[in-house]
């Protein structure tokens, strides 16, 4: 299974939040974002939890953009539905709701 998509997005996950020379490390790792025990030390815990990827389009996406990879916060997710879940949208969100009140 090393050479699925799912290996790769395993491999990157891992990269970005525990290697300080990968070019996304400051955004994740830096920043706190972690990923579970269950899924940093075994791939079949990530696969079993996340299954395969729906379509070639998808990635994984955090739902709390703020938290962890694990179980409770990730699903596979198209460009689409992760350009609406981004820090800076959220930030936006929550400014103009702070103004409506």
């Amino acid at each position: 299974m090393t050479k699925t998509p799912e290996f790769k997005t395993w491999e990157c996950m891992l990269s970005r939040c525990f290697n300080p020379h990968d070019r996304c490390y400051s955004i994740y790792g830096e920043r706190g974002i972690t990923v579970c025990d269950r899924w940093r030390y075994s791939f079949g815990n990530f696969y079993a939890d996340m299954s395969k990827k729906p379509g070639t389009g998808y990635s994984i996406e955090r739902l709390n953009t703020n938290g962890n990879y694990e179980p409770s916060n990730c699903v596979w997710a198209n460009a689409k539905a992760q350009a609406r879940n981004k820090r800076n949208n959220q930030c936006k969100q929550k400014e103009k709701w702070q103004w409506k009140t």
